[in-house]
């Protein structure tokens, strides 16, 4: 229903189209994580058919195509900053150009719209860790862990950074455990 729906959108059938987003609305679809953003954030005025067409538009790994991609992101999100799913794919755009300084605002950006993505915070502990923020890297990790937990997922892709994380940076947690003992 809900790419049902956003065709309906691209092709001028407005009412169709939020009839559909509307009925997922407030859905997390079977095995995702965390629920679609992007129908809700319609629905509620914080991007148009324009702005969801510009987060599927194909990227083929050149730098130019990129680059395209991201000043369409930044133009929509000039219009509509509140838009999580164009928050999202410019910080992807910014990882994709190592742009990571950059990719970190945006990300936090997203966290101050919406701390419940844990897509966004487990970039922002990759992010972080990489700049050696590690106890911060730590922080973000444990809400995309309690998020994923939420719906009984849990990614090899989180007990990875963990095991990694902790072998720069033992867990402050357990350094607090360890210290009262």
């Amino acid at each position: 229903k809900m790419f049902l729906g956003y065709n309906y959108l691209f092709v001028g059938k407005t009412n169709e189209g939020k009839t559909l987003l509307e009925e997922i609305r407030h859905l997390t679809f079977d095995h995702a994580v965390s629920r679609e953003t992007t129908p809700e954030d319609f629905l509620e005025g914080r991007t148009n058919a324009e702005g969801i067409q510009t987060i599927f538009l194909h990227v083929d790994e050149t730098r130019t195509s990129i680059l395209e991609k991201q000043e369409k992101l930044k133009k929509i999100l000039k219009k509509y900053p509140h838009f999580r799913d164009g928050v999202l794919h410019l910080a992807i755009t910014q990882l994709q150009l190592a742009q990571a300084g950059d990719a970190l605002q945006t990300l936090y950006q997203y966290h101050e719209l919406d701390p419940s993505n844990p897509t966004v915070e487990y970039y922002l502990s990759i992010v972080l860790l990489e700049r050696l923020k590690c106890q911060k890297a730590w922080e973000h990790l444990k809400i995309a862990e309690r998020l994923t937990n939420q719906r009984d997922h849990y990614p090899e892709a989180l007990k990875g950074l963990r095991h990694h994380l902790r072998k720069l940076y033992p867990d402050p947690k357990d350094q607090v455990l360890k210290s009262s003992l």
